[in-house]
């Protein structure tokens, strides 16, 4: 609802260890970056004190004004059912979602209205579930600039490590391209081990696509090949391997 300066970023840490409060939380109040710790409340229960933070470490960083979101129950990859039948697989995709909301909220005692996928992964099926939660707004680790017609299901983030950390000046020069279609769709579950991905582009402002300009790349695959129909301003990017 606001706009925001060029090569704004929003931190985010995920999981809920000791050493984001040891080492990060410092770095962040002294230049006065707010910022957003995901938790899954499983993993403060059990390792208190070993490696998790504690429930009053939490309290301590909202009250100065850190925001808690929820990052599942026991941190697993939801799109996997691990043999449990239909009927538990529905209660357990309960439990990580609505059971997550509802223990951060009695211990933070505040709503929690954002949802970290783990690992990002979700499907149709896993969205519908975490949307009836009550999130107002979910996010992945999609790699991806957030716009104003970006999805508050599906805000994507990006993965910073160490070796990522020379990408960060990059990463704030781009800009979002936005889709008519795509084939396969976000969250779709498939069974083709090696689908040609296929996106339309929305026309660019700045008028047509430079085929030659385009470069593309699949996360954990790196570059890919690709052809481009400028007519239909067609992408399809052929994946080197399952």
């Amino acid at each position: 609802e606001i706009t925001l300066p060029p090569g704004s970023v929003a931190i985010t840490i995920d999981d809920g260890y000791k050493s984001a409060i040891v080492y990060a939380a410092p770095i962040l109040k002294k230049y006065g970056y707010p910022w957003t710790f995901f938790i899954y409340p499983a993993f403060i229960t059990v390792n208190e004190g070993s490696g998790a933070a504690s429930w009053k470490d939490l309290l301590d960083l909202q009250a100065q004004g850190v925001d808690i979101e929820a990052h599942s129950m026991t941190h697993p990859d939801l799109t996997k059912k691990r043999g449990k039948t239909p009927e538990q697989y529905d209660a357990w995709l309960d439990n990580e979602t609505t059971g997550a909301k509802q223990i951060l909220e009695q211990k933070m005692g505040k709503a929690i209205t954002c949802f970290a996928y783990p690992y990002g992964a979700y499907n149709k099926e896993v969205e519908a579930k975490t949307i009836a939660a009550g999130y107002e707004a979910i996010f992945t680790v999609a790699d991806n600039p957030v716009h104003s017609t970006t999805s508050l299901h599906s805000i994507g983030r990006y993965t910073i490590t160490r070796e990522e950390e020379k990408n960060f000046p990059a990463y704030l020069r781009q800009s979002a391209l936005s889709l008519t279609k795509a084939d396969p769709e976000p969250g779709a579950t498939i069974t083709n081990p090696r689908p040609v991905i296929t996106a339309v582009l929305a026309p660019m402002s700045a008028g047509k696509i430079d085929p030659a300009s385009i470069e593309t790349s699949v996360r954990d695959y790196g570059v890919v090949r690709h052809d481009f129909d400028p007519q239909t301003n067609t992408v399809r990017l052929y994946l080197p391997r399952d």
